[in-house]
Order: C-alpha cells, then sequence, then structure tokens
C-alpha cells in the first residue's frame, strides 16, 4: 500500500531529517528515565513504547516510501537540470554542467530519504530495546517489583 503523499502529516514528516528522529527518541527516552526515577512506574519501558509508535507512524506515512514520490522528485531534477541547460546555453555557455548539478541534487535528495528511512528503522529498535528491557534498569535485584 503506497503512503498518502499529499496531506498535511505527510508534508510534515517529508522534511524533518534523520536528526529529528534520532533527538526526538532521546528526548523521550530521557524523559521517560526521569519520570521513573521521581515517580516509579515503568515509564521509561512506557517512553519506549512510545518511540516505537511515533516511528512506525512516521514511517508508515513517510511519502519517501512511495512511487509517485520519488518519480516527482526524478521528474523535477530532470526538468530544472533542462531548464538549466537551455539557459545556460542561451547564455552561449556548456549546459552540461548546469544539467549534471541538477542530477547530482536529486542523488542528494535520494540519499537524504535513504538516511531518514535507516533513522526511522533504528528508532522502532531503539524503542523496543528501550520498551522490552527498560523495566529491568529500575527493578534490579527485587523480584517482587
Amino acid at each position: 500500500m503506497e503512503p498518502p503523499i499529499d496531506n498535511a502529516v505527510s508534508r510534515f514528516i517529508e522534511h524533518r531529517s534523520w536528526r529529528f528522529y534520532f533527538a526526538g527518541s532521546l528526548a523521550i527516552s530521557v524523559v521517560g528515565f526521569f519520570a521513573d526515577w521521581f515517580a516509579p512506574n515503568d515509564w521509561f519501558s512506557r517512553s519506549g513504547a512510545i518511540i516505537v509508535g511515533l516511528a512506525a507512524f512516521a514511517n508508515f506515512l513517510d511519502p519517501r516510501r512511495s512511487g509517485q514520490w520519488w518519480k516527482r522528485l526524478q521528474d523535477d531534477a530532470k526538468s530544472r537540470g533542462a531548464a538549466a541547460q537551455s539557459k545556460a546555453q542561451l547564455n552561449g555557455q556548456d549546459g552540461i554542467g548546469a544539467y549534471h548539478e541538477a542530477i547530482t541534487d536529486f542523488a542528494n535528495d535520494a540519499k537524504k530519504a535513504q538516511r531518514v528511512s535507516a533513522s526511522q528503522a533504528t528508532a522502532v529498535l531503539y524503542g523496543t530495546v528501550v520498551w522490552g528491557f527498560g523495566d529491568l534498569i529500575f527493578n534490579q535485584g527485587c523480584a517482587p517489583c
């Protein structure tokens, strides 16, 4: 199933970098850690569940998973390259460099999309570990706890 690429949430997710998922996961787990420290109630492990839920939700709605998004990105790069090449040729310059620049921009966008996808998967894995084993940090040596 293709994720939607034209709603507000998808546009928001599309413009996030891998740093957003790293910082968000870290912030949620730190808040959960200190909440569990001051008011023990398995908040740290629950923060892992929140991370998993948000990262999986973001991955599902990320338009970069859509073939339509990649097609649009490729078409934009081609049209920008062709326009830049035509403009350069009108000015009496070689248009190959301008076209190459547009294709390089496409390759950079593709690399960014791959990094974001990897960071979403890493956030899901990190959240799963915190969710599954987070309670062990605060319950060491206490069998009835």
